[in-house]
């Protein structure tokens, strides 16, 4: 069963870039992120998106349009679907932690090339007892932006 279920992911992973390392800084919490990749979609997404549920995983699944490799157990971890612009390339996630909030920073830099289809990056994030915020910062640019926070877990 165990194989079954480990071939049917793998195949639906045809579209999952390389794994962007990630880093842990200040008090961040070792962990919080459980895994962290790429993916290429059918549709872009306008903003983060965040999967808590089974329902909310088949929502953003239906709402890209692709079948996305990240699969959470949804007792302990959220799945947060953070579109990445097609001129831009992902070189790090990073976690910190500040007055409480676990904060989640996807660094970015100019691409090479345009992305040929939209991006995602799929983050599986421990559930914890404080806010999450996630934030886009392009050091390049000199730009920095929160695109959402996220109440505590449960």
């Amino acid at each position: 069963m165990r194989t079954s279920l480990f071939l049917l992911l793998l195949t639906g992973c045809s579209s999952a870039l390389p794994a962007p390392p990630v880093r842990v800084v200040g008090d961040g919490v070792e962990g919080l992120i459980r895994a962290c990749e790429v993916a290429s979609v059918a549709q872009a997404l306008d903003e983060v998106f965040l999967a808590a549920s089974e329902r909310e995983w088949r929502q953003l699944r239906a709402a890209v349009g692709a079948p996305l490799p990240a699969l959470a157990e949804f007792l302990v971890e959220r799945v947060v679907a953070l579109p990445l612009p097609g001129d831009v390339a992902l070189g790090h996630v990073e976690v910190s932690s500040e007055e409480g909030v676990d904060v989640v920073t996807a660094d970015v830099a100019p691409a090479a090339a345009p992305a040929s289809a939209p991006r995602l990056v799929l983050l599986r994030v421990l559930r914890r007892p404080c806010q999450l915020a996630v934030v886009l910062r392009d050091d390049v640019r000199g730009a920095e932006r929160t695109l959402a926070v996220y109440p505590a877990s449960r």
